[in-house]
Protein backbone atom coordinates (compact mmCIF):
# COMPACT_ATOMS: atom_id res chain seq x y z
CA UNK A 1 0.00 0.00 0.00
CA UNK A 2 2.90 2.24 0.75
CA UNK A 3 4.19 1.81 -2.35
CA UNK A 4 1.55 3.63 -4.07
CA UNK A 5 0.67 1.62 -6.57
CA UNK A 6 -3.00 1.09 -7.50
CA UNK A 7 -4.62 -2.12 -5.14
CA UNK A 8 -7.87 -3.86 -5.15
CA UNK A 9 -7.46 -5.81 -1.42
CA UNK A 10 -9.20 -9.09 -1.44
CA UNK A 11 -10.10 -11.99 1.36
CA UNK A 12 -12.79 -13.76 2.57
CA UNK A 13 -15.33 -12.75 4.95
CA UNK A 14 -14.44 -11.42 8.28
CA UNK A 15 -10.96 -11.01 7.10
CA UNK A 16 -10.70 -7.96 8.19
CA UNK A 17 -10.12 -6.11 4.74
CA UNK A 18 -12.70 -2.82 6.17
CA UNK A 19 -10.12 -2.62 8.75
CA UNK A 20 -7.19 -2.81 6.85
CA UNK A 21 -8.27 -0.05 4.64
CA UNK A 22 -9.36 2.27 7.22
CA UNK A 23 -5.91 1.76 9.42
CA UNK A 24 -4.03 2.63 6.23
CA UNK A 25 -6.58 5.53 5.75
CA UNK A 26 -5.58 7.25 9.42
CA UNK A 27 -1.91 6.35 8.80
CA UNK A 28 -1.54 8.72 5.85
CA UNK A 29 -4.29 10.88 6.20
CA UNK A 30 -1.70 11.70 9.92
CA UNK A 31 1.40 12.29 7.76
CA UNK A 32 0.27 13.91 4.38
CA UNK A 33 1.16 17.15 3.74
CA UNK A 34 -0.57 20.20 3.61
CA UNK A 35 -1.65 19.95 -0.03
CA UNK A 36 -2.09 15.91 0.32
CA UNK A 37 -6.07 14.41 0.08
CA UNK A 38 -7.15 11.39 1.33
CA UNK A 39 -10.81 10.04 0.98
CA UNK A 40 -12.29 7.42 1.93
CA UNK A 41 -15.64 6.14 0.34
CA UNK A 42 -17.33 3.28 2.05
CA UNK A 43 -19.66 2.40 -1.01
CA UNK A 44 -21.99 -0.51 1.35
CA UNK A 45 -23.60 3.55 2.25
CA UNK A 46 -23.51 5.41 -0.87
CA UNK A 47 -27.57 4.49 -1.38
CA UNK A 48 -28.73 5.00 -4.54
CA UNK A 49 -27.01 6.87 -7.53
CA UNK A 50 -28.51 8.09 -11.40
CA UNK A 51 -25.73 5.62 -13.27
CA UNK A 52 -26.24 7.32 -15.88
CA UNK A 53 -25.31 10.79 -14.55
CA UNK A 54 -22.34 8.69 -12.51
CA UNK A 55 -21.19 7.24 -15.61
CA UNK A 56 -20.70 10.36 -17.62
CA UNK A 57 -19.85 12.68 -15.08
CA UNK A 58 -17.57 10.71 -12.43
CA UNK A 59 -15.96 13.24 -10.71
CA UNK A 60 -18.41 15.48 -9.86
CA UNK A 61 -20.43 12.12 -8.75
CA UNK A 62 -17.48 11.36 -6.26
CA UNK A 63 -17.81 15.06 -4.69
CA UNK A 64 -21.72 14.57 -4.50
CA UNK A 65 -21.17 11.27 -2.68
CA UNK A 66 -18.52 12.52 -0.39
CA UNK A 67 -20.55 15.91 0.46
CA UNK A 68 -23.80 13.77 1.40
CA UNK A 69 -21.47 11.58 3.88
CA UNK A 70 -20.06 14.32 5.36
CA UNK A 71 -22.89 17.22 5.64
CA UNK A 72 -24.82 15.91 8.57
CA UNK A 73 -21.96 16.49 11.07
CA UNK A 74 -19.63 19.22 8.79
CA UNK A 75 -22.37 20.80 6.52
CA UNK A 76 -19.41 23.31 5.07
CA UNK A 77 -18.41 20.30 3.22
CA UNK A 78 -20.28 20.97 -0.49
CA UNK A 79 -19.74 19.12 -3.51
CA UNK A 80 -17.65 22.36 -4.87
CA UNK A 81 -15.52 22.09 -1.52
CA UNK A 82 -14.74 18.31 -1.93
CA UNK A 83 -14.19 19.38 -5.58
CA UNK A 84 -11.65 22.00 -4.81
CA UNK A 85 -9.41 19.79 -2.91
CA UNK A 86 -8.96 17.38 -5.13
CA UNK A 87 -8.10 19.94 -7.99
CA UNK A 88 -5.59 21.34 -5.85
CA UNK A 89 -4.14 18.30 -4.21
CA UNK A 90 -0.58 17.51 -5.12
CA UNK A 91 -1.03 13.79 -4.11
CA UNK A 92 -4.28 12.33 -3.75
CA UNK A 93 -5.19 8.54 -2.35
CA UNK A 94 -8.85 7.32 -2.74
CA UNK A 95 -9.86 4.50 -1.02
CA UNK A 96 -13.34 2.86 -1.74
CA UNK A 97 -14.30 -0.33 0.44
CA UNK A 98 -16.83 -2.67 -0.51
CA UNK A 99 -16.42 -2.71 -4.51
CA UNK A 100 -18.26 -6.41 -4.20
CA UNK A 101 -20.88 -4.29 -2.09
CA UNK A 102 -21.95 -2.23 -5.02
CA UNK A 103 -20.89 -3.55 -8.06
CA UNK A 104 -23.70 -1.69 -9.51
CA UNK A 105 -21.29 0.89 -9.68
CA UNK A 106 -17.90 -0.78 -10.98
CA UNK A 107 -18.48 0.88 -14.08
CA UNK A 108 -18.49 4.03 -12.42
CA UNK A 109 -15.67 3.86 -10.45
CA UNK A 110 -13.29 2.75 -13.66
CA UNK A 111 -14.76 5.89 -15.47
CA UNK A 112 -13.87 7.70 -12.56
CA UNK A 113 -10.33 6.33 -12.29
CA UNK A 114 -9.52 7.07 -16.38
CA UNK A 115 -10.99 10.41 -15.74
CA UNK A 116 -8.42 11.66 -13.24
CA UNK A 117 -6.06 10.03 -14.60
CA UNK A 118 -6.76 12.35 -17.79
CA UNK A 119 -7.27 15.33 -16.08
CA UNK A 120 -5.27 15.34 -12.62
CA UNK A 121 -1.77 16.67 -12.64
CA UNK A 122 -0.86 15.45 -8.78
CA UNK A 123 -0.23 11.85 -7.93
CA UNK A 124 -3.03 9.76 -7.67
CA UNK A 125 -3.48 6.10 -5.59
CA UNK A 126 -6.46 4.60 -5.30
CA UNK A 127 -6.73 1.30 -3.09
CA UNK A 128 -10.26 -0.91 -2.79
CA UNK A 129 -11.51 -3.71 -0.76
CA UNK A 130 -14.07 -6.70 -2.55
CA UNK A 131 -14.47 -10.23 -1.46
CA UNK A 132 -13.67 -11.29 -5.12
CA UNK A 133 -11.56 -9.57 -7.68
CA UNK A 134 -12.80 -6.88 -9.89
CA UNK A 135 -12.12 -6.90 -13.98
CA UNK A 136 -13.07 -3.79 -14.39
CA UNK A 137 -9.99 -2.49 -12.07
CA UNK A 138 -7.51 -5.35 -13.38
CA UNK A 139 -8.10 -3.89 -16.81
CA UNK A 140 -6.89 -0.76 -15.61
CA UNK A 141 -3.91 -2.31 -13.82
CA UNK A 142 -4.82 -2.25 -10.62
CA UNK A 143 -2.96 -4.98 -8.51
CA UNK A 144 -4.87 -7.78 -6.11
CA UNK A 145 -3.52 -7.62 -2.76
CA UNK A 146 -4.94 -10.84 -1.27
CA UNK A 147 -5.35 -11.51 2.78
CA UNK A 148 -4.68 -14.58 3.89
CA UNK A 149 -6.36 -16.41 6.61
CA UNK A 150 -4.93 -16.84 10.19
CA UNK A 151 -2.57 -20.37 10.23
CA UNK A 152 -3.25 -22.24 13.45
CA UNK A 153 -0.62 -20.10 15.65
CA UNK A 154 -2.02 -16.60 14.64
CA UNK A 155 -5.53 -18.14 15.92
CA UNK A 156 -3.83 -18.82 19.25
CA UNK A 157 -1.97 -15.58 19.80
CA UNK A 158 -5.52 -13.67 18.49
CA UNK A 159 -7.47 -15.45 20.89
CA UNK A 160 -4.51 -14.91 23.86
CA UNK A 161 -4.34 -11.04 22.94
CA UNK A 162 -8.16 -10.18 22.90
CA UNK A 163 -8.67 -11.97 25.96
CA UNK A 164 -5.48 -11.04 27.62
CA UNK A 165 -6.80 -9.60 30.68
CA UNK A 166 -8.99 -13.41 31.35
CA UNK A 167 -5.82 -15.93 30.69
CA UNK A 168 -8.02 -18.54 32.24
CA UNK A 169 -10.67 -18.38 29.89
CA UNK A 170 -8.06 -17.52 26.63
CA UNK A 171 -6.95 -20.89 27.66
CA UNK A 172 -10.26 -22.63 27.39
CA UNK A 173 -10.95 -21.65 24.32
CA UNK A 174 -7.62 -22.27 22.97
CA UNK A 175 -8.10 -25.87 24.95
CA UNK A 176 -11.73 -26.35 22.82
CA UNK A 177 -10.17 -25.61 19.41
CA UNK A 178 -7.39 -28.23 20.39
CA UNK A 179 -10.14 -30.58 20.89
CA UNK A 180 -11.95 -30.05 18.27
CA UNK A 181 -9.16 -29.06 15.32
CA UNK A 182 -11.82 -28.63 12.68
CA UNK A 183 -12.94 -25.41 14.26
CA UNK A 184 -9.41 -23.91 13.62
CA UNK A 185 -10.13 -23.20 9.86
CA UNK A 186 -13.43 -21.44 10.71
CA UNK A 187 -11.64 -19.07 13.65
CA UNK A 188 -9.29 -18.22 9.97
CA UNK A 189 -10.50 -14.85 10.12
CA UNK A 190 -10.73 -11.80 12.87
CA UNK A 191 -14.59 -11.86 12.60
CA UNK A 192 -15.37 -15.68 13.09
CA UNK A 193 -12.63 -15.80 16.00
CA UNK A 194 -13.78 -12.13 17.83
CA UNK A 195 -17.27 -13.65 17.94
CA UNK A 196 -15.44 -17.28 19.47
CA UNK A 197 -13.96 -15.42 22.16
CA UNK A 198 -17.24 -12.98 22.77
CA UNK A 199 -19.34 -16.58 23.47
CA UNK A 200 -16.65 -17.72 26.02
CA UNK A 201 -17.07 -14.23 27.69
CA UNK A 202 -20.54 -14.69 28.04
CA UNK A 203 -20.67 -17.92 29.24
CA UNK A 204 -22.34 -19.57 26.28
CA UNK A 205 -20.53 -23.47 25.98
CA UNK A 206 -18.44 -22.84 22.63
CA UNK A 207 -20.02 -24.72 19.38
CA UNK A 208 -18.15 -26.53 17.45
CA UNK A 209 -19.42 -25.73 13.73
CA UNK A 210 -19.16 -22.23 12.20
CA UNK A 211 -22.99 -22.20 11.14
CA UNK A 212 -23.46 -23.18 14.79
CA UNK A 213 -21.19 -19.91 15.86
CA UNK A 214 -23.15 -17.91 13.95
CA UNK A 215 -26.40 -19.36 15.59
CA UNK A 216 -25.07 -18.96 19.41
CA UNK A 217 -24.01 -15.43 18.74
CA UNK A 218 -27.62 -14.56 17.74
CA UNK A 219 -29.63 -16.41 20.19
CA UNK A 220 -27.07 -14.70 22.94
CA UNK A 221 -28.37 -11.23 21.41
CA UNK A 222 -32.05 -12.26 20.88
CA UNK A 223 -31.60 -12.67 24.62
CA UNK A 224 -31.95 -16.70 24.91
CA UNK A 225 -29.40 -17.03 27.84
CA UNK A 226 -30.78 -13.98 29.68
CA UNK A 227 -33.54 -16.19 31.04
CA UNK A 228 -31.10 -18.52 32.72
CA UNK A 229 -29.58 -15.49 34.28
CA UNK A 230 -32.83 -14.03 35.16
CA UNK A 231 -32.35 -10.61 33.08
CA UNK A 232 -34.69 -9.23 30.90
CA UNK A 233 -33.34 -6.82 28.37
CA UNK A 234 -36.35 -7.14 25.45
CA UNK A 235 -40.00 -6.98 25.79
CA UNK A 236 -40.26 -8.64 22.60
CA UNK A 237 -40.56 -12.40 22.46
CA UNK A 238 -37.55 -14.46 20.88
CA UNK A 239 -39.40 -16.06 17.81
CA UNK A 240 -40.35 -12.72 16.97
CA UNK A 241 -37.03 -11.41 17.13
CA UNK A 242 -35.61 -13.87 15.23
CA UNK A 243 -38.52 -13.66 12.30
CA UNK A 244 -37.87 -9.95 12.00
CA UNK A 245 -34.06 -10.34 11.82
CA UNK A 246 -34.44 -12.93 9.03
CA UNK A 247 -36.65 -10.92 7.16
CA UNK A 248 -34.49 -8.01 7.45
CA UNK A 249 -31.57 -9.42 6.13
CA UNK A 250 -33.59 -11.22 3.44
CA UNK A 251 -34.97 -7.66 2.38
CA UNK A 252 -31.60 -6.01 2.21
CA UNK A 253 -29.62 -8.98 0.88
CA UNK A 254 -32.37 -9.23 -2.41
CA UNK A 255 -32.21 -5.87 -2.73
CA UNK A 256 -27.94 -5.89 -2.91
CA UNK A 257 -28.20 -3.54 0.02
CA UNK A 258 -25.95 -3.51 3.20
CA UNK A 259 -28.33 -0.62 4.88
CA UNK A 260 -31.77 0.97 4.39
CA UNK A 261 -34.11 3.84 6.34
CA UNK A 262 -36.05 2.18 8.94
CA UNK A 263 -39.05 3.20 7.52
CA UNK A 264 -38.12 1.09 4.55
CA UNK A 265 -37.09 -1.87 6.48
CA UNK A 266 -40.64 -1.63 8.46
CA UNK A 267 -43.00 -1.53 5.25
CA UNK A 268 -41.16 -4.15 4.19
CA UNK A 269 -41.13 -6.91 7.04
CA UNK A 270 -44.56 -5.50 7.58
CA UNK A 271 -46.15 -6.55 4.41
CA UNK A 272 -44.10 -10.56 4.41
CA UNK A 273 -45.30 -10.87 8.11
CA UNK A 274 -48.13 -8.98 8.67
CA UNK A 275 -50.04 -12.26 8.69
CA UNK A 276 -48.45 -13.63 11.43
CA UNK A 277 -47.59 -10.22 13.98
CA UNK A 278 -49.60 -7.45 14.41
CA UNK A 279 -48.04 -4.41 13.31
CA UNK A 280 -47.01 -2.99 16.06
CA UNK A 281 -45.23 -6.20 17.89
CA UNK A 282 -43.42 -5.76 14.34
CA UNK A 283 -42.62 -2.11 15.08
CA UNK A 284 -41.96 -2.82 18.35
CA UNK A 285 -39.39 -6.02 17.98
CA UNK A 286 -37.61 -4.05 14.68
CA UNK A 287 -36.68 -1.18 17.48
CA UNK A 288 -35.55 -3.43 20.39
CA UNK A 289 -33.20 -5.40 17.40
CA UNK A 290 -31.36 -1.83 17.96
CA UNK A 291 -31.30 -1.61 21.15
CA UNK A 292 -30.78 -3.89 23.69
CA UNK A 293 -30.16 -6.80 21.30
CA UNK A 294 -27.15 -4.56 19.23
CA UNK A 295 -28.56 -6.93 16.27
CA UNK A 296 -29.04 -3.86 14.07
CA UNK A 297 -26.50 -0.80 14.56
CA UNK A 298 -27.61 2.60 13.31
CA UNK A 299 -25.18 4.38 10.37
CA UNK A 300 -24.23 7.59 10.67
CA UNK A 301 -26.72 8.73 7.85
CA UNK A 302 -29.37 6.99 9.53
CA UNK A 303 -30.16 3.74 8.17
CA UNK A 304 -29.96 0.20 9.88
CA UNK A 305 -27.58 -2.85 9.10
CA UNK A 306 -26.38 -5.78 10.76
CA UNK A 307 -23.21 -4.04 11.31
CA UNK A 308 -21.00 -6.58 9.11
CA UNK A 309 -22.20 -7.97 5.85
CA UNK A 310 -21.42 -11.87 7.54
CA UNK A 311 -24.36 -11.47 9.95
CA UNK A 312 -26.52 -10.27 7.20
CA UNK A 313 -25.62 -13.41 5.29
CA UNK A 314 -25.77 -15.29 7.87
CA UNK A 315 -29.93 -14.77 8.21
CA UNK A 316 -29.96 -14.37 4.73
CA UNK A 317 -29.50 -17.58 4.07
CA UNK A 318 -31.45 -19.25 7.26
CA UNK A 319 -34.25 -17.11 5.87
CA UNK A 320 -33.49 -19.09 2.25
CA UNK A 321 -32.81 -22.45 3.71
CA UNK A 322 -36.53 -22.34 6.12
CA UNK A 323 -38.91 -20.39 4.25
CA UNK A 324 -37.27 -19.94 0.59
CA UNK A 325 -36.31 -23.06 -1.14
CA UNK A 326 -37.84 -22.81 -3.87
CA UNK A 327 -35.29 -19.62 -4.89
CA UNK A 328 -32.21 -20.49 -3.86
CA UNK A 329 -30.75 -22.18 -7.32
CA UNK A 330 -31.89 -18.60 -9.26
CA UNK A 331 -29.74 -17.34 -6.58
CA UNK A 332 -26.34 -19.24 -8.03
CA UNK A 333 -24.79 -17.28 -10.60
CA UNK A 334 -24.79 -13.94 -8.35
CA UNK A 335 -21.49 -13.62 -6.51
CA UNK A 336 -23.65 -11.63 -4.19
CA UNK A 337 -25.43 -14.11 -2.83
CA UNK A 338 -22.36 -16.23 -2.23
CA UNK A 339 -21.59 -16.01 1.33
CA UNK A 340 -25.21 -16.59 1.98
CA UNK A 341 -25.72 -19.83 0.14
CA UNK A 342 -22.66 -21.25 1.40
CA UNK A 343 -24.68 -21.23 5.00
CA UNK A 344 -27.50 -22.80 3.16
CA UNK A 345 -24.94 -25.55 2.24
CA UNK A 346 -23.76 -25.95 5.92
CA UNK A 347 -27.58 -26.48 7.06
CA UNK A 348 -28.73 -29.32 4.27
CA UNK A 349 -28.08 -32.74 4.26
CA UNK A 350 -27.89 -33.14 0.38
CA UNK A 351 -27.53 -30.07 -1.84
CA UNK A 352 -26.69 -32.63 -4.55
CA UNK A 353 -30.54 -31.38 -5.55
CA UNK A 354 -29.58 -27.93 -6.30
CA UNK A 355 -26.38 -28.66 -8.15
CA UNK A 356 -28.80 -31.27 -10.23
CA UNK A 357 -31.59 -28.23 -10.67
CA UNK A 358 -29.00 -26.28 -12.09
CA UNK A 359 -27.92 -28.39 -14.87
CA UNK A 360 -31.68 -29.17 -15.42
CA UNK A 361 -32.44 -25.44 -15.54
CA UNK A 362 -29.78 -24.27 -17.79
CA UNK A 363 -27.87 -27.27 -19.35
CA UNK A 364 -24.51 -25.97 -17.77
CA UNK A 365 -22.56 -24.94 -14.49
CA UNK A 366 -21.63 -21.66 -16.37
CA UNK A 367 -21.59 -18.69 -13.38
CA UNK A 368 -22.52 -21.03 -10.83
CA UNK A 369 -19.64 -23.00 -10.76
CA UNK A 370 -17.89 -21.14 -7.87
CA UNK A 371 -20.69 -20.82 -5.75
CA UNK A 372 -20.98 -24.26 -6.34
CA UNK A 373 -17.64 -25.31 -4.89
CA UNK A 374 -17.91 -23.05 -2.08
CA UNK A 375 -20.82 -24.59 -1.03
CA UNK A 376 -19.73 -28.42 -1.74
CA UNK A 377 -16.07 -27.19 0.08
CA UNK A 378 -18.87 -27.07 3.46
CA UNK A 379 -20.39 -30.53 3.01
CA UNK A 380 -19.25 -33.33 4.85
CA UNK A 381 -16.49 -35.50 3.50
CA UNK A 382 -17.96 -38.35 1.45
CA UNK A 383 -20.96 -36.13 -0.11
CA UNK A 384 -18.18 -33.27 -0.70
CA UNK A 385 -15.92 -35.80 -2.79
CA UNK A 386 -18.64 -37.29 -5.10
CA UNK A 387 -20.47 -34.03 -5.80
CA UNK A 388 -16.90 -32.47 -6.44
CA UNK A 389 -16.77 -35.02 -8.99
CA UNK A 390 -20.41 -34.16 -10.56
CA UNK A 391 -19.44 -30.64 -10.56
CA UNK A 392 -15.70 -30.99 -12.42
CA UNK A 393 -17.70 -33.19 -14.65
CA UNK A 394 -20.31 -30.89 -15.41
CA UNK A 395 -17.59 -27.96 -16.08
CA UNK A 396 -15.69 -30.27 -18.67
CA UNK A 397 -19.39 -30.58 -20.46
CA UNK A 398 -19.28 -26.83 -20.34
CA UNK A 399 -16.01 -26.50 -21.78
CA UNK A 400 -16.47 -28.93 -24.66
CA UNK A 401 -20.00 -26.96 -25.56
CA UNK A 402 -17.58 -23.83 -25.87
CA UNK A 403 -14.87 -25.62 -28.24
CA UNK A 404 -18.22 -26.66 -30.19
CA UNK A 405 -19.91 -23.34 -30.06
CA UNK A 406 -17.44 -20.39 -29.47
CA UNK A 407 -21.03 -18.49 -29.65
CA UNK A 408 -22.54 -19.99 -26.84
Amino acid sequence: MNSGVNLVVTGAAGSGKSTTLEMFARRINTSKKTKDQVIFLPLARVGNVNLKDAESKPIDTLCDLVSKLFQPEQPGVTAKFVKDKIENASNLTLIFDGIDEANHLTQWIANLLQEIKATYKGNIQFVASSRFEVQELNDLGALNLFLLPFSKDQVKKFISDFLKNTPTLANEVISHLNNNPSLYSVAQTPLVSTILCSLAINGVTLPETKSALYRERFELLWGTYDKSKGIKRANSSRSVLEDVSKKVAYYLHSNKRRTASRGDILESITNTLGRKYDKEIIKKALHELERPCNVLVNDADGGLSFGHLSYQEYLAGDELYTCRQSEIVGYLADPWWRGALVHVAMKAEDIATLIEQRFMNTGRVGAAYETLHAMIEVCDGNQKKSLQNILTHQKNLDILDEYDDPYL
